[in-house]
């Protein structure tokens, strides 16, 4: 992102609403970066490339309910 990275973003986001469900896209594999994005409060972390059954398995989880 331009202005900041997910992490961050996520950061900034549950400083203003706790309740929200974030799910981080990430093309980077590395445990200690998926890591980072779990500190930060990312509930899930989805490694690009996702499909479309992948993404609808995730609203199911975060959306629907």
């Amino acid at each position: 992102m331009p202005v900041m990275c997910g992490v961050e973003a996520a950061r900034q986001i549950l400083t203003f609403d706790h309740s929200v469900s974030i799910v981080g896209l990430t093309g980077n594999v590395l445990q200690t970066d998926q890591a980072e994005f779990t500190r930060a409060g990312v509930k899930m972390i989805a490694l690009k490339p996702v499909d479309k059954s992948q993404l609808l398995q995730i609203c199911e989880q975060f959306v629907l309910k």
